[in-house]
């Protein structure tokens, strides 16, 4: 009957583990990181410009990232940045000195 109760908790255990590992890699699902030239902004989208040409378009900004970075007057196009999303929202924004 030990064993039986035992073997119940390991495989138990097992279970919700197994359950945790799987919310941790769907979290990092979809999330992003790119090198990229801030092309502008207009209405409620952010155009870049990655190193292959590729452009890229977000549709929102992290509140955090619009603290630190005022993308809508101008001041940061042509500069080049290291972008952190998920999907088409910008998670993270940091400038590449050059």
């Amino acid at each position: 009957m030990k064993n039986a109760i035992l073997i119940s908790m390991f495989i138990s255990m097992g279970f919700v583990l197994k359950s945790e590992s799987n919310q941790t890699s769907f979290e990092n699902i979809n999330k992003e990181e790119v090198t990229a030239t801030f092309d502008g902004a207009e209405g409620n989208y952010y155009f870049f410009t990655d190193s292959n040409n590729k452009a890229l378009q977000f549709e929102d900004v992290d509140e955090k990232v619009k603290k630190s970075y005022d993308l809508i007057n101008g001041d940061y196009v042509g500069k080049e940045f290291n972008i952190n999303y998920k999907g088409e929202k910008i998670v993270n924004l940091k400038r590449i000195d050059n």
